[in-house]
């Protein structure tokens, strides 16, 4: 009965943000439901997830999974998140490292587009939890949602990867982090494998906007955007500085294990 697919950290921060949750949860580039199906399972009675992921395949999959947990507040969106609602995007690459680009007019592999306000606003939700996985797509999601993050003030979970993104003036000062900021948001890195290992108890440990470790080829990691900083008060979070986010256990271990050790 393993806790996760990948990413253990991640996987129990998005479940503990997700008990008590006063809304629902947006989950962009859900995949095949490797977390999103978890977080199904944690939220409280009425509360849904909302699912994007234009991949048909995944999509599918994600059909199918929701099916075999017999899961009734899951929603799949076979669209991707943007800034807009009126765009047509193609997948470039393969599967989860994919990212979004403009598709030409008539390309069957096109797909719709949705914004955060838009959805929010069509389907009257109120937002609780945004993760966002979507491969440089990021900051455009998060810009259609402005007005859900003003006026619910949901935690995000969201990916960066310096392909698409530029830290070279420090992770703070990148126009994502900064526009967060900007609307009141708290931001942490966020330490994880990029794989399967069970981690047991150990608090997820997060790691300042300002106090993040970023040399080294490039690599990505996901973050964590609280309007109130009270919410990872506690033994299930730690808060560490000038680390790296990326979990290795084959690099130095005072940059890249668990302060506590492997």
């Amino acid at each position: 009965h393993p806790s996760h697919v990948w990413e253990p950290q991640t996987t129990r921060l998005l479940l503990d943000l997700s008990r008590g949750l006063a809304g629902d949860v947006v989950v962009g580039g859900a995949y095949f439901g490797d977390q999103a199906i978890l977080v199904a399972r944690s939220l409280p009675t009425g509360r849904l997830v909302h699912c994007f992921e234009p991949n048909t395949d995944q999509a599918g999959m994600l059909e199918q999974n929701v099916s075999l947990n017999r899961l009734d507040n899951v929603r799949v969106n076979r669209c991707g998140l943007w800034s807009s609602s009126d765009a047509r995007l193609r997948l470039d690459g393969f599967d989860s490292f994919a990212n979004a680009v403009e598709a030409a007019a008539g390309d069957p592999d096109g797909f719709a587009t949705v914004s955060i306000d838009d959805y929010r606003a069509a389907a009257q939700l109120t937002v609780g939890l945004v993760q966002l996985d979507i491969e440089g797509a990021e900051h455009a999601a998060l810009l259609g949602a402005a007005k859900t993050l003003a006026e619910d003030r949901p935690h995000v979970v969201f990916e960066v990867h310096r392909h698409y993104v530029d830290w070279s003036r420090g992770l703070a000062q990148t126009d994502l982090c900064r526009y967060l900021a900007d609307l009141g948001y708290t931001l942490f890195a966020v330490r994880d494998f990029n794989s399967h290992r069970e981690m047991g108890d150990r608090p997820v440990e997060l790691v300042p906007v300002d106090k993040v470790y970023l040399d080294g080829p490039p690599h990505g990691f996901n973050m964590l955007a609280v309007q109130d900083v009270r919410r990872i008060a506690g033994p299930a979070f730690r808060v560490v500085e000038n680390v790296s986010p990326k979990l290795l256990v084959h690099r130095d271990p005072a940059l890249h294990h668990p302060v506590d050790g492997l």
